[in-house]
């Protein structure tokens, strides 16, 4: 096909486009709204050979704004980019998300990536198979956190530009299940909560790194530990210690973990959640000294129910905040639970510990924001990819609260084990991009004085496809605020080798270029950077088309029975030959389809399974489509329109 026909086919859909396509009631999703400065638009600059370019940040619209002055001279064009394919996570340090699953039991695996490919990672044994949702918070940055190096990059996670989050499963026992993940969310942690241990690790080392065992006495009496995950207060483990000092009054046995020389003193008080086995369980907890201990029964008795409780710290005797004080004595330096004969009945028996802090009550982490409340299905799909041995497609089913609204993620997966050892794993993983795939336009408030010059809006996605829009001669604007709408249809192919994955933006430009009647120099000033989405694109009829209705827009093809086809449903006001076809935004026609049909009154419907004319299905994107429909006497209806496809 010569480039003639190509470039004047697109000339002809894109005019069609133009005529057909409705204004449409449109909510706005905000892209950038300048008001956190400009420092990430002034490190994307780039000017022409002689020209020069001054950014600044000014009151905006609403809030602030970016300002381009600018002057050509001897150049063309400025321009300045921002990359959107990264997401800062600096004001915050902890990842808070809600999970559970089921099958066999693996390795959980939850890993944050930054910008120049460093992978932190936290493994949690085995815990897979969650029975109902838990949440689950892991710390990324301050002193000892969750997450750690684990390959690529400078082995430093920067927090400014994180780029992709992932949850997997890696094998532990291997075979089949699900893992589901809702409401991620970052939180700030307050210096006056303290986790010393939530036990999700099911691991003996703490939150302070410090280890973790059992003490007893020759002919002392016994006391064993075992991780749980079935009896836990909240999140995915607890301890369960089973002792028995029943012999004579000087049998004693118990647990320790090292503090590592936390300095806790902006804390108040001790803080742990307790259950016994069948009640009235009785033990001492001893804090950085033999001499600084209490009993638990001077704050609560022990039932077969959670409790929480909380001791304040002037309570142990000579008890040190700020570190261990120099001890020589490891146990100067460690949190013991004792049970000793003298204490009474029960002497043996079963004791659960979960969630141990040290906190000033009232203290709580604050939320920071949201990463992804998973409730916009099919968008959310979209956003996600899948890896490894998966079985099956993302799938958007019920979250936490079981409401209609509410959507987490499953992913399923069969981990072989007879498979090479490096591929035993399963990943679900985003990319922070924005995902604008549900939209109709970009849109933004701009300002100029000076010059008539041309503005151009260029954006790409994740995998370097650029497309663009000129706005010509528009940058004077006798310093009012105008809008700017571009449809994602009237964005034209600039450089790359695919469609545009609008589910994956990466970098958007706002440029000036001289125009024929440029004076030289000017100012331009931007705001409200958004992409707006459609509430309703149904067609009214015409005079042979009664009603043209397209129920599933954009489209999920990932196999899970939601949405994986588009349906165009239609009735005739007479007989008439019906064609659909569909095209890239470059205008190639990647499928057709023809039929002769009847005005019976009933409704009549055509799917489209998102495949091309090869019988592959197509990339994420949005594509053109055009419904057209011929009658007697040389009458016709078209309807012209826009279709997402998000996996």
């Amino acid at each position: 096909m010569s480039d003639f026909f190509n470039n004047n086919m697109k000339k002809i859909i894109f005019i069609a486009v133009l005529l057909a396509l409705k204004p449409l009631a449109a909510r706005a999703e905000t892209i950038d709204s300048m008001d956190d400065g400009i420092s990430l638009w002034t490190s994307g600059i780039s000017v022409d050979t002689g020209a020069v370019l001054t950014p600044s940040s000014v009151v905006g619209y609403s809030g602030n704004a970016l300002k381009f002055d600018y002057t050509f001279n001897a150049g063309q064009w400025v321009e300045a980019g921002k990359d959107f394919g990264y997401r800062d996570f600096s004001g915050a340090d902890q990842i808070r998300f809600y999970c559970k699953g089921s099958g066999a039991s693996n390795n959980l695996q939850v890993q944050l990536t930054d910008a120049d490919g460093s992978v932190f990672a936290k493994t949690i044994t085995a815990a897979s198979r969650i029975t109902g949702w838990k949440e689950i918070a892991l710390t990324f940055s301050g002193s000892s956190p969750d997450l750690a190096y684990s390959y690529g990059g400078d082995s430093t996670l920067d927090t400014t530009k994180i780029s992709a989050l992932s949850f997997g499963v890696s094998r532990s026992t291997g075979g089949a299940g699900t893992i589901a993940v809702d409401d991620v969310r970052l939180y700030v942690s307050n210096p006056a909560n303290i986790i010393m241990n939530n036990f999700n690790d099911l691991d003996p080392i703490n939150s302070f790194g410090g280890d973790s065992g059992i003490f007893t006495h020759d002919s002392s009496g016994t006391c064993t530990t075992v991780y749980v995950t079935t009896t836990v207060y909240e999140g995915l483990g607890a301890i369960e210690l089973t002792y028995n000092v029943s012999k004579n009054s000087e049998w004693w046995c118990g647990y320790w973990t090292n503090l590592e020389n936390k300095d806790v003193s902006a804390a108040s008080h001790l803080s742990l959640k307790v259950k016994g086995g069948i009640g009235g369980e009785k033990f001492q907890i001893q804090l950085r000294g033999y001499a600084a201990k209490v009993r638990i029964s001077d704050y609560m008795t022990v039932s077969d129910s959670w409790q929480v409780v909380n001791i304040p710290l002037t309570d142990f005797a000579g008890f040190v905040s700020t570190g261990a004080a120099g001890s020589l004595y490891d146990a100067q330096d460690q949190l013991c639970f004792v049970f000793e004969n003298s204490l009474g009945y029960p002497t043996s028996g079963v004791v659960y510990i979960d969630d141990i802090r040290f906190v000033t009550p009232g203290a709580e982490d604050s939320l920071s924001g949201s990463v992804d409340n998973m409730d916009e299905a099919p968008a959310t799909v979209g956003k996600w990819r899948t890896y490894g041995q998966v079985s099956g497609a993302l799938t958007s089913i019920a979250g936490i609260s079981g409401g209609n609204s509410d959507r987490c993620l499953e992913m399923a997966y069969n981990i072989i084990p007879d498979s090479p050892l490096s591929e035993q794993w399963a990943v679900m993983s985003r990319t922070m991009n924005p995902n604008a795939a549900t939209g109709i336009m970009f849109r933004f408030k701009y300002k100029g004085a000076g010059s008539r010059d041309n503005i151009e809006f260029k954006v790409s996605d994740s995998d370097g496809n650029v497309y663009r829009k000129i706005l010509y001669q528009a940058a004077e604007t006798n310093d009012a605020w105008k809008t700017a709408e571009i449809p994602f249809d009237e964005l034209t192919y600039f450089s790359g080798n695919r469609q545009l994955d609008l589910t994956r933006l990466r970098r958007i430009w706002i440029a000036v270029s001289k125009s024929p009647v440029s004076d030289g120099s000017g100012s331009l000033v931007i705001d409200e950077l958004e992409y707006a989405t459609p509430v309703a694109s149904n067609y009214g009829g015409g005079s042979i088309l009664e009603k043209l209705e397209v129920p599933y827009n954009p489209i999920s093809p990932n196999g899970d029975g939601k949405k994986d086809t588009a349906w165009f449903t239609y009735k005739l006001k007479e007989a008439g030959a019906v064609e659909l076809k569909v095209f890239t935004l470059k205008g190639e026609n990647i499928y057709s389809y023809e039929k002769q049909d009847i005005a019976d009154g009933d409704e009549h419907t055509i799917q489209w399974n998102a495949k091309n004319n090869d019988n592959t299905l197509v990339s994420n994107g949005l594509y053109i489509y055009t419904f057209n429909v011929k009658g007697s006497g040389g009458r016709e209806d078209k309807v012209t329109h826009i279709l997402g496809v998000v996996r």
